[in-house]
Parts: structure tokens; C-alpha cells; sequence
């Protein structure tokens, strides 16, 4: 029915039918996505620029990035000022979206923000170390490292030892050589009374 009313450029009764959809499906979220971005395209072919502008945050929000681009084009010359407020209004949602904050900072490479992130989750220092790498040379060693100590204090097999040194492996690419074996001796002194580890560590290259 949405889609003969699309091409009938009846978009009043695509806004109808949509929302009549949203208010009965309210225990389905995918359900209302799908009814919302109906809603939107209406929007969109009315030039109705405040209710497309606040739909597509709402679609942002559920996860949607795509409506990013159509939020700037919106905002015209006040990009900067709808990505900070986008930013922040992310970030103090409680249990925000990591992905759609992640897909929002890349896109704009805004560094400091991705460092600051990586700060906080070091389990993706890994992802971002080669972007972070010139700006930020010093900070991207310290949470590298921190990562190794984190993995090698959870580690209780061969298996997981081998993991720490794959990590490892990688560090030496960022830090370069001397900062590997740096942290290889620390390993070394902190688990000598684990020989199948001291055995991976010493494989290292």
C-alpha cells in the first residue's frame, strides 16, 4: 500500500499509513524503523526540512548511519556544529550505540575523539593504531602495552599464550623492535612460573 502510494505521490497518506504502522507496532523495533523510513522519504519529496531532520536523527540513533549524510545536507553550513551535538548526545545516551558513535568519528577522522575512545577501550587500540599512529605515537604505545598486560594477566594456556604473542607480533610494527622486547622482558619477569608462556615468548621475532 506505501509503496502504490510512493508512486502515486501521495505522500500525506504515506505519512497516514506509516504512523498508524508505528503506533501498532510500538513492541517491535525493527517493524518501526522500516515505517519511519517510509515516513521519511515522504518527508523528504514535501521538503517538510524539520520533520525530515528530526526523523533522520531518530534513524541515526537506531542505528541507521546512512541518515548522517542527509542530517549535513540538511545542516548546510552548521556541519560542525551538528556533529559535536550529535557527538554529545551519543555519548550521554545511557547504553549508547558504540558502532554508530565508531561509524560517526570515523567519518569525520576526528583523531582526538577515536584516541579518547580507544582510551577508554583499549580492546580496540588494535583497530586504530595505524590511523593513530603519527598524531599520537606516544599514547598509541602506552595503550598497546596495556592491552599486552591485560591479555597476558587473563592468559591460562598455550593457546592464549599464543594469542599474547600475536598481539605482540603486531606491537612490533607501531613501537618497532625495541619496545617489543622491552615488553617481552617485563612478561618475562612477571610469569616466569609459567613455562609454556615463557616457552611462546621466547619464540617471538
Amino acid at each position: 500500500m506505501l509503496k502504490k502510494y510512493l508512486q502515486e505521490k501521495n505522500f500525506h497518506k504515506v505519512i497516514e499509513v506509516a504512523e498508524k504502522g508505528e503506533t501498532q507496532d510500538l513492541q517491535y523495533p525493527g517493524l518501526i524503523t522500516n515505517w519511519k523510513k517510509y515516513r521519511y522519504t515522504a518527508y523528504k519529496f514535501l521538503s517538510l526540512k524539520e520533520e525530515q531532520q528530526r526523523l533522520a536523527k531518530e534513524l541515526l540513533f537506531a542505528g541507521n548511519f546512512e541518515y548522517y549524510q542527509d542530517l549535513k545536507e540538511l545542516a548546510k553550513e552548521s556541519q560542525g556544529e551538528l556533529y559535536t551535538n550529535i557527538k554529545a548526545e551519543l555519548k550521554s545516551k545511557k547504553g549508547w550505540n558504540n558502532r554508530i558513535f565508531l561509524r560517526l568519528i570515523e567519518e569525520e577522522n576526528d583523531l582526538e575523539e577515536i584516541l579518547a575512545f580507544v582510551r577508554d577501550n583499549p580492546r580496540y587500540i588494535e583497530n586504530y593504531a595505524e590511523k593513530l599512529v603519527k598524531p599520537f605515537k606516544e599514547d598509541v604505545i602506552e595503550i598497546y602495552k596495556g592491552l599486552i598486560h591485560s591479555a597476558a594477566s587473563t592468559s591460562s594456556n598455550r593457546r592464549d599464550y599464543q594469542g599474547v604473542c600475536q598481539i605482540i607480533k603486531r606491537y612490533k610494527k607501531i613501537a618497532g623492535k625495541q619496545k617489543q622486547e622491552e615488553v617481552i622482558n617485563e612478561l618475562n619477569g612477571l610469569y616466569k612460573k609459567r613455562p609454556a608462556f615463557i616457552d611462546e615468548l621466547g619464540k617471538i621475532k
